[in-house]
């Protein structure tokens, strides 16, 4: 002789709700023509949820902006290196030709040889550090950007969906459209 326990009952009564979105909820089985009981953050995002992306979306925002405004600051400051070894550039060779032949003019041009080449390799070693800086910012804030738009048009998504595809205790699965108080699945 068969007899279900309530324990079969509720595992054959339980079923899997997926999204639109991507998302999954769990969801059961409260009449036998095919009412469904579920909690709204499976067919909708929580308010909880939503305010806690929200305010995560904002932090990263400012962080981002933060980033910019520096990696502009460090732009500028070796613009303005830049600018200052051409310049210190042109002096050498004007000193050079200027004082060729003056005694101990040699010394003070090694010097200043000396000094442009030290100035020369650290601001290309500085452009190669903003170049690597920048792209890793571009990367990192491109793939923010990407998660933002992926955020947003599952919450979009999720809002307006109406549909549901539920999987049931034998892994059939079925569409179920939302009602006001639940799903409903349609026998077939």
């Amino acid at each position: 002789m068969f007899t279900e326990s309530a324990i079969d009952k509720a595992n054959l009564a339980t079923v899997l709700i997926k999204t639109a979105a991507g998302g999954y909820g769990s969801g059961f089985f409260i009449s036998d023509d095919g009412y469904i009981i579920t909690n709204r953050h499976v067919v909708r995002e929580s308010d909880e949820h939503q305010k806690e992306i929200d305010e995560k979306v904002k932090k990263e925002q400012e962080v981002f902006a933060k980033e910019e405004r520096e990696i502009d600051r460090w732009y500028k400051r070796i613009n303005a290196k830049n600018r200052y070894v051409r310049l210190f550039a042109k002096y050498v060779r004007d000193e050079k030709r200027r004082n060729y032949g003056v005694p101990g003019a040699l010394q003070v041009r090694n010097l200043n040889e000396d000094r442009f080449e030290l100035d020369r390799r650290t601001l290309r070693n500085e452009k190669a550090d903003f170049n690597d800086r920048k792209k890793e910012f571009v990367e990192d804030k491109s793939k923010f950007d990407e998660w933002k738009d992926e955020v947003l048009d599952a919450r979009y998504t999720l809002r307006f969906q109406d549909e549901f595809e539920v999987t049931l205790a034998d892994k059939s699965n079925r569409k179920a459209p939302l009602l006001l108080i639940g799903l409903k699945v349609h026998r077939v």
